[in-house]
């Protein structure tokens, strides 16, 4: 049986990691709102705006560069899958949050099951693609399952 302290400690880290998760949650949901309004040449021109002045310090930046790539790359199919992505995984991790943060015990399962799913998803990108971020979502996501398991478990005995 873990102490006073170590459970409080897990409690607040759980509280804390939920409300990440419903910040990640609307920055998500907001972003697919924003791909689906704008269309690929006022994209095309707002990263160029945003990363020109990061390129003419460092032409080589990673991200600036994979972002005017990702973007001059989109087609229609591509943004279509991104925006519902964006959408749909954004909302439920705004909804799950919210009824986590609230106490609702039924609520569990359906996040530990949505986020081991996610885990998933990680897990056969990282397999053939090898992404240190990547990586740090899967070990978040895994860190906040075990989290669920344990606060459930503490909620219902």
């Amino acid at each position: 049986m873990p102490s006073r302290n170590t459970s409080n400690f897990l409690r607040r880290l759980f509280r804390v990691s939920l409300a990440l998760k419903a910040v990640d949650g609307v920055l998500e949901t907001a972003g697919g709102i924003l791909l689906a309004i704008f269309n690929r040449g006022t994209l095309n021109q707002m990263v160029i705006a945003l990363t020109q002045h990061e390129l003419t310090e460092d032409p080589k930046d990673f991200v600036a560069n994979h972002l005017r790539l990702l973007v001059g790359h989109l087609t229609s199919d591509v943004k279509l899958f991104a925006v519902a992505y964006l959408l749909i995984h954004g909302l439920l991790k705004v909804a799950l949050a919210i009824n986590l943060l609230k106490g609702r015990t039924w609520v569990y399962p359906w996040a530990m099951g949505f986020f081991s799913l996610f885990m998933a998803y990680e897990a056969y990108r990282l397999s053939y693609a090898h992404s240190l971020p990547m990586a740090c979502f899967f070990a978040l996501d895994l860190a906040i399952v075990a989290l669920l398991y344990w606060e459930h478990r503490v909620k219902t005995l």
